[in-house]
């Protein structure tokens, strides 16, 4: 059986630096996975970069951060 590790939602908004009700939206509206267990809603550590990875406008370029400050640069 696969393990995962959960989050809840407040570190999750926190994180993303929204508020709880925009992750309580997505939640609700299935956007985001996420179980309800004992004291509250918990989301697995993958979901939210599943969630935002569905959401890009475009892939990330191959390089990151050096790529970047390269392009500024010239």
């Amino acid at each position: 059986m696969l393990y995962l590790r959960y989050q809840i939602m407040q570190k999750i908004s926190g994180r993303l630096e929204i508020d709880e009700t925009t992750v309580l939206r997505w939640m609700k509206s299935r956007q985001l996975r996420a179980i309800d267990i004992g004291n509250g809603w918990r989301i697995a550590d993958s979901d939210p970069d599943r969630f935002l990875k569905a959401r890009e406008t475009a892939p990330r370029e191959k390089g990151g951060m050096e790529a970047c400050a390269r392009a500024h640069k010239d």
